[in-house]
């Protein structure tokens, strides 16, 4: 067994950031928030989005909020990280829809005489 942890994925300047609790969450963050400090980084709380992935069993649970540098950060359904459409209920449907009209739209194009 393993004791590798991956709880980060970076590409260039978008970060995600995920653990197992919220109270895990919220721990990555305060971490996050004092090595920024130590290294003269600025995290955009404004831009920053929290997503909580449950199964369906436990859709009433409640999560309190998070904070990133003691600014409450929002919770989201879905969101786009890295041009994919990920959403909390395990769906690819809005990515896939995306595809299949722009997959529509160039068909039809090539189908559009050329004058």
């Amino acid at each position: 067994m393993s004791s590798v942890i991956i709880n980060h994925l970076m590409y260039a300047d978008d970060t995600c950031i995920k653990a197992p609790s919220p109270t895990a969450l919220q721990q990555l963050f305060d971490i996050c928030a004092d090595f920024a400090v130590s290294n003269f980084i600025i995290f955009n709380e404004k831009k920053t989005k929290c997503m909580c992935f449950k199964p369906n069993s436990l859709n009433g649970l409640f999560v309190h909020t998070l904070c990133l540098n003691n600014v409450p950060l929002t919770f989201v359904m879905s969101n786009k990280y890295l041009g994919v459409i990920i959403h909390d209920k395990h769906r690819d449907d809005d990515d896939i829809m995306i595809y299949v009209k722009s997959l529509y739209s160039r068909g039809f194009m090539a189908l559009w005489p050329h004058r």
